[in-house]
């Protein structure tokens, strides 16, 4: 706790000469340029996310950040790992046996925990009870070249959103003909973009094509992409992987009076992977793994139509109407080759992960004048149904007799571990902002229902011989919220913010049932789960100042409650078997503090840095939370020019020296310095490259080795990739 405290006074520290630089920068400039026309900073970027409405940063009150598509190209970003790569308090994790990019973890909350949307809409989760599972957990259903813009919104947001908003959002905003297509003295746009990462030797080509006639736009986008495994950066051997994705954006938009518009899109995302799984090799229970070779294939496709009404009438000022259908397909195949005494058998397993989602959203937005105070009201609705599968499919074939059968190891296929589900939620919310001198108030209400209908059928009975019985589920939830900021001058801005989340009860893990008699173990379903419950309070200061110096501090305390995890119910020698349940379980309190900043100390450079503290811990046991990294500080020069520009960037993180289980391994501390550069040649060709870890530093991300003891021989493949580059370049027409 000493050492927690002590990190938490340097980070405060450390966050306050930031402060001190960039107003002393403010204060040295405040005469030359008092008639100036202020220079943007990284608080004027605009959220649709954190309040519904586009907001910029420096008026939420909370924390947010907006990454753009140029900050992307710049990067060289093409992976999940490389939106985050600076972001202060949040991390993508990365499975490199099978499965690739996990998912977002934002202050310690991580998995579905994280609402992820497009364009305001819910996307596909994930079962959590197939973490751990042959193949891996993950939520990569998207191609970053689709992307305008990404929101990251840290702490509970359910009171806008809903379930899953325990942790925080990450708003996925996907481009529009108008992004292309304004600005120009033709009614047409096209490019070619080309790129290449030396990290995982991957290709990437990208098509676009936007037209303007009359009232009517369209976009049409496509991405190709073709690479190989990730070297780590130490002596292990990787699996030999060859992949390919490809990634479809179409859209079509009405513009109509008064800027009403309809709009319609189209989505389509595939990835391939081909991996030769030497990780699976070896002997284990008198058992020989000869070969093992994996398949696995991800298509994703999203129809969506969305209606913006901007003149006023009876209900509102304006509004907008979305709907949209998302249907994800895993496929999952493993072929191995084992030997058990002078007999081999050939496995082949197929799982699959099936999702339809319907979802809609209908926003209200009118600003009324109550007692002389302007009140700006955000209110709607929102509903989504779900319906989700999970089958199992394997077979043995005994390579002397060639017969094959279903029941291998104790289980009997086909079978699913949780039966079909289909899912409904609906939400109903409102939000005031209220403007009363420097003050601004911003409470929020958000309803939900919540409705969980199992389907069981012959494929769950095989799971547990028809010994489990599963029932509906019908949950509420209250998500209350109060911003408030207050304007201490033209460059200070104080806020605060108390807010709630919740995630409701999982399909699988409310329904999971499972019985292996010759493994001697169960699951049994828990119809008596409720929801997991979060309380987030944050504070902060922020300055925005003319010559485009700007920083941003935040303290946060977050509580949560009732997280479901398993437990063992019995435990019984064989042939008895051991009982587990997923149950209600933790109390977690996680706090911290977050800065980040921006020095202008030249118009056309800039000195940047952001820092990120946090301390997670088990309130029922003591035990430190895994999930919450370490603590992480970036710095970066930049020079930001007409033509060009280069940035020249260090992140160092501490030892994640916080680990639940006593002997388990900590990833070391390290630092990491890249650089990248921009060139617009002419207004026609743009090239970005980056050198990314120019030291060649051997690290480990602490949310890859959650959970690996110290000395397990596999932590070697969870390295970082060794010194590597990227380079892309864009020609438009």
């Amino acid at each position: 706790m000493i050492t927690g405290r002590r990190s938490l006074l340097s980070l405060l520290l450390a966050t306050a000469s930031l402060a001190a630089i960039s107003t002393a920068q403010a204060q040295d400039t405040a005469s030359s340029e008092e008639d100036a026309k202020p220079r943007a900073t990284q608080l004027d970027a605009v959220t649709s996310t954190a309040t519904r409405n586009p907001t910029p940063i420096k008026d939420v009150a909370g924390t947010v950040s907006v990454i753009t598509a140029e900050e992307l190209e710049r990067r060289n970003a093409h992976t999940m790992q490389d939106i985050v790569r600076y972001e202060p308090g949040v991390s993508v994790g990365y499975a490199p046996n099978r499965g690739g990019s996990t998912n977002f973890t934002i202050r310690g909350i991580g998995g579905n925990r994280v609402l992820v949307l497009v364009d305001g809409l819910n996307t596909p989760d994930f079962p959590g009870t197939n973490i751990g599972s042959p193949s891996s957990y993950t939520r990569d259903f998207f191609d970053i070249d689709s992307m305008k813009s990404i929101e990251i919104v840290r702490g509970p947001a359910s009171a806008l959103y809903g379930s899953d908003g325990l942790g925080g959002i990450v708003a996925y905003e996907t481009k529009d003909p108008a992004d292309y297509l304004d600005g120009l003295d033709k009614d047409w746009y096209a490019s070619i973009k080309g790129g290449y990462a030396s990290a995982d030797e991957s290709f990437s080509e990208s098509l676009t094509g936007a037209k303007r006639a009359g009232n009517v736009e369209m976009l049409g986008l496509y991405t190709r992409r073709d690479g190989h495994e990730i070297e780590p950066n130490s002596s292990a051997t990787p699996n030999p992987t060859d992949w390919y994705s490809n990634a479809f954006l179409g859209k079509l938009v009405f513009n109509g009076l008064w800027g009403n518009s309809l709009k319609f899109t189209g989505e389509y995302n595939e990835r391939n992977e081909d991996i030769n799984l030497l990780s699976d090799l070896g002997t284990s229970f008198g058992t020989t793994t000869l070969s093992s070779q994996a398949e696995d294939e991800t298509k994703r496709t999203s129809f969506a139509a969305a209606y913006s009404q901007n003149e006023p009438f009876l209900l509102a000022d304006s509004a907008e109407f979305k709907f949209s259908y998302t249907k994800i397909d895993r496929n999952e195949n493993t072929v191995q080759l084992r030997q058990t005494g002078p007999t081999q058998f050939l496995r082949n397993s197929d799982f699959a992960f099936l999702q339809d989602i319907w979802a809609a959203d209908f926003q209200f937005n009118l600003t009324r004048n109550f007692f002389g105070v302007e009140n700006q009201i955000t209110y709607g609705a929102s509903a989504d149904y779900t319906k989700t599968s999970r089958p199992r499919y394997r077979t043995q074939t005994n390579l002397t007799t060639l017969v094959t059968t279903t029941v291998i190891g104790g289980e009997t296929f086909p079978n699913k571990n949780f039966p079909d589900t289909e899912t409904t939620k609906l939400g109903f919310f409102v939000q005031d902002s209220i403007e009363a001198g420097r003050f601004n108030f911003i409470p929020a209400l958000r309803f939900d229902y919540y409705h969980l209908e199992p389907q069981p059928d012959a494929l769950f009975a095989n799971a547990s011989a028809g010994a489990f019985a599963v029932k509906e589920m019908t949950e509420t939830e209250v998500s209350p919220k109060l911003g408030i900021t207050f304007d201490v001058s033209e460059e200070y801005t104080l806020f605060g913010q108390y807010a709630h989340g919740f995630r409701a009860p999982p399909y699988d893990n409310a329904n999971f049932g499972f019985r292996n008699s010759a493994q001697f173990y169960e699951i049994i379903p828990n119809p008596d789960l409720k929801p997991e419950t979060s309380d987030g309070f944050e504070a902060g200061l922020r300055g925005s100042f003319r010559d485009g110096s700007s920083f941003s501090t935040t303290v946060f305390y977050n509580m949560y409650e009732d997280f479901i995890d398993t437990v063992t119910l019995a435990s019984a020698p064989p042939p008895g078997l051991t009982t587990f349940q997923y149950q209600n379980l933790s109390e977690v309190t996680i706090y911290g503090a977050e800065a980040r900043g921006e020095y202008r100390f030249l118009p056309e450079w800039a000195l940047k840095g952001s820092l990120a503290y946090a301390h997670g811990e088990d309130d029922t046991t003591g035990a430190p939370i895994d999930s919450v990294d370490p603590m992480k500080a970036v710095l970066g020069l930049a020079y930001e020019g007409d033509m060009w520009g280069a940035e020249l960037s260090a992140i160092h993180a501490w030892r994640h020296d916080r680990v639940a289980t006593a002997g388990n391994f900590q990833a070391p501390s390290y630092t990491v310095v890249d650089v990248t550069a921009w060139y617009d040649m002419s207004d026609c060709f743009t090239v970005n490259a980056g050198i990314f870890n120019i030291f060649d530093e051997e690290y480990y991300n602490s949310q890859d080795v959650t959970g690996l003891a110290a000395g397990n021989p596999v932590i070697p493949r969870y390295a970082q990739p060794r010194r590597n580059f990227g380079v892309n370049a864009t020609l438009k027409f």
